[in-house]
């Protein structure tokens, strides 16, 4: 099944109740928070959540994962007088929990989603998800509060280069505690569907692909659910749905959730987090290498500049190789190189091919010990060079690309044409390139 998330979206009803089946706790309860940080880059820090934290819990099944939304703002000043025009990250907050059996502190982690640095104050999206912080297993209310915050972000210049990290803790002071949300711990069993399972989910520059197995026999379908927002229905047998119209390098969450009778609990996935690759991806080589024309052993070097499409593993790239001597045993020739068409090829089950055309340009032959320029025409038709990666080639890595190829006949060489297709032209040759990042 392919949905569009923009158009899905319409199946959320509001206050978060689903008339698929019961969810537990659909108040949404708030936060808001001033704290002093620690860094020059970011003085303070006001944070505001909203949550619709599971109330009540049952102990029998534990808290389940429920969406944290909320804005960060920080001053702007020493995010750009860092250079920073963008800026993400996280935040972790500290919570401070106390019920009948006493206080314990856990730390919930959101992302801080990116967002551009301009005027006075950055506010930034906050998103995520979070348990609710219990104490032990008492039955009863458990008080929520927020302590101090930690802060890590990183951003990119207009440049694109990285800003160094920042990582600051933003405390309350003489301040006590801020009251976020209580919650009720249930000894009790209800009727609920389960989360389907297994659950995985994959992603490509702008789609999500969701694979669940069943929840139980009520089950009468499924929603699929994109940062918390229904994007997709499925029937009882529903086991796959692919999610469209997603922008390449961002994170999303993903969960699936059972359609069942209105008076049971449901029971989500727990949210897979995935971030869509680029639409491409860039790999700059150095080259070194040599190749063997005639039994002679001719040094390369140069680079290769490869943009790989994420989805297909198809590339377009630019190979540029130094000029060098091929000696013979009476003749040399000082050649050069020029690519006569972009080099294409593909990344498929860990082999690397990059089919290249180049054409040589005979500069000069020195013969018997006399150097003789020749004219700009002393060339070959463009060669046809079939690189290519043993298996396991890893782009990141780089490694070793060989192919066998034929020199064509020089033409436009003068006097020095014979000469030179001795030295050059010929079947039965080959090349190994060793790429290096």
């Amino acid at each position: 099944m392919r949905v569009r998330h923009v158009i899905a979206a319409v199946l959320v009803v509001a206050g978060g109740v689903l008339a698929a089946g019961g969810v537990a706790g659909a108040a949404e309860r708030s936060v808001a928070v001033a704290r002093t940080c620690d860094s020059p880059v970011v003085a303070h820090a006001d944070l505001v959540l909203t949550t619709n934290a599971e109330d009540p819990i049952y102990g029998w099944l534990g808290p389940e994962p429920r969406a944290v939304r909320g804005t960060l703002t920080i001053p702007a000043a020493g995010l750009a007088a860092a250079g920073a025009v963008g800026v993400e990250g996280t935040v972790a907050v500290r919570l401070e929990s106390r019920n009948a059996l006493g206080s314990t502190t856990a730390v919930r982690t959101l992302d801080l989603r990116p967002t551009p640095v301009t005027g006075q104050d950055v506010v930034v999206p906050v998103f995520g998800y979070a348990t609710a912080a219990l104490v032990g297993n008492a039955w009863g209310s458990t008080a929520v509060e927020v302590d101090s915050v930690r802060i890590s972000l990183t951003g990119k210049r207009a440049d694109q280069s990285d800003i160094p990290p920042v990582s600051t803790l933003c405390t309350r002071g003489e301040q006590p505690t801020t009251r976020w949300y209580s919650v009720t711990t249930m000894d009790m069993r209800v009727d609920y569907a389960p989360a389907p399972t297994p659950f995985t989910a994959t992603s490509t520059a702008d789609t999500i692909t969701a694979r669940w197995g069943p929840s139980d026999a009520a089950t009468t379908g499924y929603q699929v659910l994109l940062d918390d927002s229904v994007v997709a229905a499925t029937g009882a047998d529903g086991r796959s749905a692919v999610i469209t119209g997603l922008m390449p390098e961002t994170g999303y969450y993903v969960q699936v959730r059972p359609i069942t009778r209105p008076d049971r609990l449901v029971r989500s996935t727990t949210p897979i987090k995935l971030r869509t690759p680029p639409r491409t991806a860039t790999f700059h080589y150095a080259i070194t290498g040599s190749a063997t024309v005639k039994n002679s052993v001719v040094p390369l070097s140069g680079s290769l500049h490869a943009v790989v499409e994420a989805a297909s593993g198809k590339h377009t790239s630019e190979l540029a190789l130094n000029a060098t001597d091929v000696s013979g045993r009476e003749v040399s020739a000082h050649v050069q190189f020029e690519q006569t068409a972009p080099t294409t090829g593909s990344l498929s089950s860990t082999v690397f091919t990059a089919n290249a055309r180049v054409a040589v340009v005979v500069k000069s032959v020195t013969v018997r010990g006399k150097r003789f320029p020749v004219s700009g025409d002393c060339r070959t038709a463009p060669i046809d060079l079939p690189l290519r990666s043993r298996p396991g080639f890893d782009p990141r890595l780089g490694g070793e690309l060989t192919a066998a190829f034929t020199v064509p006949p020089l033409t436009g060489c003068g006097p020095l044409t014979a000469a030179a297709n001795i030295l050059l032209s010929g079947s039965d040759n080959r090349a190994a390139l060793v790429l290096t990042p």
